[in-house]
């Protein structure tokens, strides 16, 4: 089973998140006592034994209604006890509270990705299904309780049981490397994300379980290197994009991206397509060039919103922006800054040399995938990444990650 047809279990496909999730909102408190029970309960969550916490977390919210980082907390006791319930009922009122505590964790404004585990809670808090068949889905109910309660042998015991069934379930096998990790078994769990990542390489999570081990372990180059990985393997997906940053955060390690912006505007009516224009660009002399190179840029596009999309894109329904088409219009762009130089006439924005560096260096389409897509361009993405995978690492490597300034 894969992890995009099975029900996610949202605490551990984020719980990376947990420890380095900041405070948001957090209210001073007067009061030695309410304060030590705060960092009590914080630290119990922070330990992954969330019914444990829940008690003291529920009767924090009452007295300090206003911070975000105990209504974040709150919400994870409650999902996480949620799965020590047997009653199905009063798992899916326990996820309910859960949801709306992650509602009010946002509404004081924390925008991390733990708090935005509430958007995965069904309005009437129900479960989705963690496996194909009824005893897969009776051991991974049971591993689940078990985690939750903080036994990870016993939770590993059921995981297993689950492979037993279904040899290729991708969460059974990535929480048992998660188990191994919080039982501070780092090799072992790094055999077991390897097996996760061999069923479904191309999802992001066992990737950056495997890098949030490592970095933890006191090992972040290889951490960077399961990082990056998770990143290619889902750049649209925000955890994989916040395992990236958390880990810079750590290292101090630096992002960048190269800096083009378009001066055009295109996009399809009934008519054909419309092209607006940034006023900046209609300008005497050198700037009205690099307006002119944005024209023949934005009329390239023009054509693939009118025929050129359905000559290359016959079984497709409707027109969307495409990777194919940015990057004709790019080399249209090119080739008419080309044809000025050879009249003595060179654009000088700095957009058309950086625009040509990463065509030479075969970066263009990742720059495109990676830092420029929209919605059409995305499902470009994972065709691109079967033949592409070391230019989308080499990408990455040199345009995004940087090293730590030096003193």
């Amino acid at each position: 089973m894969s992890a995009k047809s099975t029900g996610l279990r949202v605490l551990a496909l984020l719980a990376c998140f947990l420890i380095t999730a900041p405070v948001v909102a957090q209210e001073l408190i007067p009061g030695t006592t309410v304060a030590t029970k705060r960092t009590q309960a914080l630290n119990l969550s922070d330990r992954g034994r969330h019914p444990e916490a829940l008690p003291m977390l529920e009767e924090l919210t009452q007295v300090l209604p206003n911070d975000a980082l105990v209504w974040e907390r709150y919400a994870m006791a409650l999902l996480s006890s949620a799965a020590t319930l047997p009653d199905l009922e009063a798992r899916k009122l326990m996820r309910v509270r859960a949801k709306q505590a992650f509602t009010r964790t946002r509404e004081l404004g924390n925008n991390t990705p733990l708090a935005m585990l509430g958007n995965a809670i069904p309005p009437d808090g129900g479960e989705p299904p963690l496996a194909s068949s009824a005893e897969a889905q009776s051991a991974m109910q049971t591993a689940e309780a078990a985690f939750a309660r903080g036994d990870f042998a016993q939770a590993i015991t059921h995981y297993q049981k689950t492979l037993d069934v279904e040899p290729t379930h991708y969460n059974a096998t990535l929480f048992i490397g998660d188990c191994y990790y919080r039982m501070k078994d780092v090799e072992r769990a790094g055999e077991w994300f390897a097996r996760a990542i061999a069923l479904s390489p191309d999802t992001e999570t066992a990737h950056r379980y495997w890098g949030d081990a490592l970095l933890r372990s006191g090992k972040p180059e290889e951490a960077r290197s399961r990082f990056i990985d998770a990143f290619i393997a889902e750049p649209y997906n925000g955890a994989a994009r916040t395992g990236l940053t958390q880990w810079g955060q750590v290292t101090g390690a630096r992002f960048g991206r190269p800096v083009i912006t378009p001066q055009v505007n295109v996009a399809k009516t009934n008519d054909g397509a419309s092209i607006t224009f940034d006023p900046s660009t209609l300008k005497e002399g050198a700037a009205n060039t690099m307006g002119a190179a944005w024209a023949v840029y934005s009329m390239r596009r023009a054509m693939w919103v009118g025929e050129e999309f359905r000559k290359r894109y016959p079984n497709e329904p409707a027109y969307r922006h495409s990777l194919a088409e940015e990057i004709d219009a790019f080399n249209q762009l090119l080739a008419f800054a080309d044809e000025q130089e050879k009249k003595g006439q060179p654009i000088t924005d700095p957009q058309i040399s950086t625009i040509r560096g990463l065509r030479e260096k075969g970066m263009l389409e990742p720059y495109v995938l990676l830092h420029a897509p929209d919605a059409g361009i995305a499902q470009d993405y994972d065709r691109y990444r079967v033949q592409n995978r070391d230019k989308l690492q080499a990408y990455v490597e040199s345009m995004i990650v940087y090293p730590r300034r030096q003193p």
